[in-house]
């Protein structure tokens, strides 16, 4: 992409991302989550949010995600449980995300979950507020990093009997891989095509 991720990629997203999908996933497929993918800009740079889970939990543990989680009872629409799993993470105000659109619905392979990405501009610099128990340290990597390919590999593995890639980025020593590499790819993927 020329002249990298900035401020402008914000307009190209609102072009060709979908508006966000507020219709249920099949109740019998998986579990139902969402998650938020945070962009911020910072002197020009487009910024993304992700989060590196702490070690004693006991789902995706010491993993890098985006900020979300499962549906719950109280949660209108998957987008209040992308929204509500962000601020209780990071401490990110729901009134200060701009929700740009949402991405396709992405199963996991280990958690049996159908996850929803919302993604979202948050409209001034953000204060984080970590939940510890959760949350070891929020990241905050340059979007344009992840179509960098000196810290992009992909591994071929099958499941099924079925062949299938794997994507891993490596941001400052964190691995970053599954259905949160999967995301980061077709993301870039819209702003570029």
């Amino acid at each position: 992409m020329v002249g990298g991720f900035g401020p402008h990629t914000i307009a190209r997203l609102r072009e060709v991302l979908p508006h966000p999908n507020e219709e249920d996933p099949d109740p019998e497929h998986r579990r139902a989550a969402a998650v938020l993918i945070p962009l911020f800009v910072v002197r020009d740079e487009l910024r993304v949010v992700l989060t590196k889970r702490t070690d004693h939990l006991r789902s995706h543990s010491g993993e890098v995600s985006f900020p979300g989680g499962g549906r719950e009872p109280g949660d209108e629409t998957l987008l209040q449980t992308a929204l509500r799993e962000t601020n209780e993470e990071i401490g990110l105000q729901p009134e200060a995300v701009d929700v740009l659109g949402s991405l396709e619905d992405l199963p996991t392979f280990g958690s049996n979950y159908l996850i929803r990405p919302y993604v979202g501009f948050i409209t001034s610099l953000p204060e984080f507020s970590r939940d510890p128990h959760e949350v070891e340290r929020v990241l905050t990597p340059k979007l344009e990093l992840f179509t960098d390919p000196t810290v992009r590999r992909i591994e071929i593995r099958q499941r099924d009997g079925m062949e299938y890639q794997v994507h891993f980025f490596d941001v400052d020593g964190d691995n970053v891989w599954g259905a949160t590499a999967r995301m980061l790819v077709r993301l870039i993927d819209l702003i570029e095509n």
